[in-house]
């Protein structure tokens, strides 16, 4: 084994092509020019302090304490396992080699230097004032590396990026209302991120190339206006106080449909992911990128398809039941597909954003829509109540005279409608609103009356009544004009008639009584006004209605 013990105060070049065991303190002073060819190994409770220039082309492990105030150059892995190793804000470190690990207990650096060959992975936390990234990328896995510089050009990067795994993370000290970039991305491109702080924050992040659900945040737990996230790609923030800084970041085109926000993953009041970027995202030829501000502590941000508004239903809150053509409508500007479904009645189908309803159960009802996008996702269902009312009961009874002719009065009763309005309505226009209602009608035929009933709801219901009046003659034999008021009068009920010629003639053929009037009420007197005897009367009544001719002949009897 060879020791290598030096202590140098004058400007010199040193090489060694060999393996290099420390076992003592050793400082490389300003100005000196240290390279090794091979591998350098620091014994445990020794000290390496290098103000000069050390370049290493082949693996350290520094089991002692390593500070460096100058230049380090490390082509191979660098293991610094005591605390306290790294180095002061001067202090220059560069990995040049191709693929480099460094291990141990997190060293800190004032400046670090990432080449351009290989990747650069890192099996421990490691802090830097600097980050220079060039064009190489540092893997650091689910290690932490920090710069805690808060210069936002504290990091310098060209086409180089930081791919980290579960909870590793690139971290910045950041001052409020300035942009700091994070050079993140995944294993085979970089996604920039750029980060301006609402409060100061030392917070990180990580862009994975994964499900978040992989890594322990379930997608299934989502908000409302969440249809689906993103399943490949999302991005972790760490130590991100809520509402403390707006994110811009990018990530490649999905392959499965098209997510135009950003979804936030909450803890509070549940574990769920909530969308919480506003407006669409801006497309570039080659990537989206998104705007947003977290809300919540350690937030996660994946890009997520929003569900479709929910649309908003129009018509009526109250209905009678049974009720027809009661429309309901919802407005469409984003041209969605709607779905209309009910309960409690029958739909039609009148387009796609209205229907026509008709209630038909107590005492209440549902009407919903859903609409649907091009994508496949759907709205939260819409659900619109409404109250049913029940009818009132309608019903006509109807108390008919003793001939069914013209002339004569019918009774009309709404029955058991006492509580609601009532209102009857005839075939010749008129109108009524009190029951029990007496009506006539001019002429034979059929007529129709309708009873209307509205409860204090406004729900009608109606009955109708058909009423036939007859046509004919009806005629009696014997009078008594006697004056006591029982049949002192010949009458001669008649419907319908438009001509009407009655004589009356005596024994010896005389007429006595004569009229044209379809009245007929003869009180047994000639046309003088005398009473005529008591006996039989001869009659001829020739008439003459709308259908027919009537020709009749008969006696009437006088009794006094």
């Amino acid at each position: 084994m060879r020791v290598l013990l030096l202590s140098v105060f004058l400007f010199l070049h040193l090489a060694c092509w060999s393996q290099v065991f420390i076992n003592t303190d050793v400082a490389f002073n300003p100005g000196l020019i240290v390279q090794i060819n091979d591998s350098l190994k620091l014994e445990t409770a020794q000290a390496i302090t290098v103000e000069g220039n050390l370049d290493l082309n082949g693996n350290a492990v520094f089991d002692g304490v390593f500070q460096v105030s100058g230049v380090f150059n490390a082509n191979g892995n660098l293991a610094f396992n005591s605390t306290g190793s790294g180095g002061a804000a001067s202090s220059e470190v560069y990995l040049s080699g191709g693929n480099q690990q460094i291990t141990g207990d997190a060293p800190s650096f004032g400046k670090l230097y990432i080449g351009s060959q290989g990747i650069k992975s890192l099996q421990t936390d490691v802090f830097t004032q600097e980050l220079f990234l060039d064009s190489g990328r540092i893997h650091t896995g689910s290690f932490k590396l920090d710069v805690f510089n808060t210069d936002p050009q504290s990091i310098q990067f060209s086409n180089g990026w930081v791919s980290s795994e579960f909870n590793g993370q690139l971290s910045r000290n950041m001052q409020t209302a300035t942009a700091y970039p994070f050079p993140v991305g995944d294993q085979q491109r970089a996604f920039p991120v750029v980060v301006t702080p609402l409060q100061n924050i030392h917070s990180g992040l990580r862009y994975a190339n994964n499900s978040a659900g992989d890594d322990g945040l379930s997608l299934f737990q989502v908000d409302d206006d969440v249809c689906r996230l993103r399943n490949d790609v999302y991005l972790r923030l760490y130590d991100f106080p809520a509402v403390s800084a707006d994110v811009r970041f990018s990530m490649p085109y999905p392959a499965d449909g098209n997510f135009n926000r950003i979804a936030n993953r909450r803890s509070v009041p549940f574990e769920t992911w909530q969308i919480v970027s506003e407006g669409n995202p801006l497309e570039l030829p080659d990537f989206i990128t998104y705007s947003v501000t977290p809300s919540v502590d350690d937030a996660a941000l994946v890009p997520a398809r929003v569900r479709p508004e929910a649309p908003i239903i129009n018509g009526p809150a109250e209905s009678c039941i049974f009720d027809s053509e009661l429309v309901y409508s919802a407005e469409n500007p984003n041209g969605y597909n709607f779905v209309w479904n009910m309960d409690g009645g029958s739909l039609n189908v009148i387009s796609d954003t209205s229907v026509e309803v008709q209630w038909e159960a107590l005492p209440t009802g549902l009407i919903s829509v859903v609409a649907s996008d091009e994508e496949g996702c759907s709205s939260v269902s819409v659900n619109f109540p409404v109250q049913v009312f029940p009818l009132p009961q309608a019903e006509i009874n109807v108390t008919p005279p003793l001939l069914a002719f013209e002339g004569q009065n019918y009774t009309f009763f709404a029955s058991g409608a006492s509580d609601d309005s009532i209102r009857f309505y005839f075939d010749d226009g008129t109108e009524s609103i009190f029951s029990p209602n007496k009506k006539s009608f001019d002429a034979p035929g059929q007529y129709e009356v309708i009873l209307e009933v509205t409860s204090a709801e406004g729900c009608i219901d109606r009955d109708t009544a058909l009423v036939t009046i007859e046509e004919g003659l009806i005629f009696s034999n014997v009078i008594t004009p006697n004056g006591d008021g029982f049949n002192d009068f010949w009458e001669i009920p008649s419907s319908g008639m438009l001509v009407y010629h009655l004589q009356i003639i005596n024994r010896w053929g005389t007429l006595i009584f004569e009229t044209k009037s379809t009245k007929i009420s003869w009180d047994g007197r000639d046309s003088g006004g005398n009473k005529v005897p008591a006996g039989a009367y001869f009659y001829i009544l020739d008439a003459q209605s709308a259908s027919k001719n009537y020709s009749n002949r008969g006696t009437v009897q006088i009794i006094y």
